[in-house]
């Protein structure tokens, strides 16, 4: 979202602050996931099926919005997608260098 559009949308809806704070870890985790999912050149049905989860999970992991994964999901999907999970404890309000293609916990 564009600073201007983001700003535009605060303005009209000061809840609106709430629920974008509420959602900025799990939104910024799908987006890694997708990230990841299209560089391996897959579509959310390759992942499920070589991961063994549902197209529909992967739908739902991949939102911007809902529940976060849990770390076994994590390493299923990143397994299909030919890659690792590193799981790295980050200080509050750090940003992990590479993102967004870097999952670790700290966005859990």
């Amino acid at each position: 979202m564009t600073s201007l559009l983001r700003e535009k949308l605060l303005k009209d809806n000061p809840d609106l602050e709430a629920s974008l704070a509420v959602n900025e870890k799990k939104r910024g985790l799908a987006l890694a996931m997708r990230s990841l999912r299209k560089k391996a050149g897959l579509t959310q049905l390759g992942v499920a099926e070589k991961s063994g989860l549902s197209q529909s999970h992967v739908s739902k992991i991949e939102a911007a919005t809902g529940p976060r994964p849990q770390t076994e999901t994590l390493i299923k999907y990143a397994e299909a997608c030919g890659a690792d999970v590193w799981i790295e404890f980050l200080e509050k309000d750090a940003r992990p260098a590479e993102a967004p293609t870097r999952l670790a916990v700290a966005a859990l």
